[in-house]
């Protein structure tokens, strides 16, 4: 198969984010600082939805309904995992500590 410009274009940007991702460490989370901890988990969130759109460039069109229906769902699994990590990384950033219930009153 011949790769298409999108699809190298998306490889190159996982490997750049996986350096990044390197670089930045893979520290002990209870000592990372909000911010910290914030961006290491919307670079995370990133990789994750980079590789469902370089699942969703090289996914062969004969497949059988199953085997669609299956990849389908483990993709859906994976934005869902990029989406809570994104929704935690904003919640650092505000200061959101989501380790305790929120108030009654809600999150004025």
């Amino acid at each position: 198969m011949t790769k298409t410009t999108e699809l190298l274009n998306i490889e190159c940007a996982l490997e750049l984010l996986e350096q990044v991702l390197v670089r930045f460490g893979d520290e002990d989370q209870r000592q990372l600082t909000q911010r910290r901890l914030a961006i290491r988990k919307s670079l995370l969130s990133a990789n994750d939805l980079l590789r469902i759109a370089l699942q969703l460039l090289s996914t062969p069109e004969n497949l059988s309904m199953k085997d669609f229906v299956a990849r389908k769902r483990a993709m859906l699994q994976d934005i869902r995992l990029a989406a809570r990590r994104t929704y935690e990384a904003g919640h650092l950033l505000i200061g959101v500590d989501l380790s305790t219930p929120p108030p009654a009153g809600g999150l004025d």
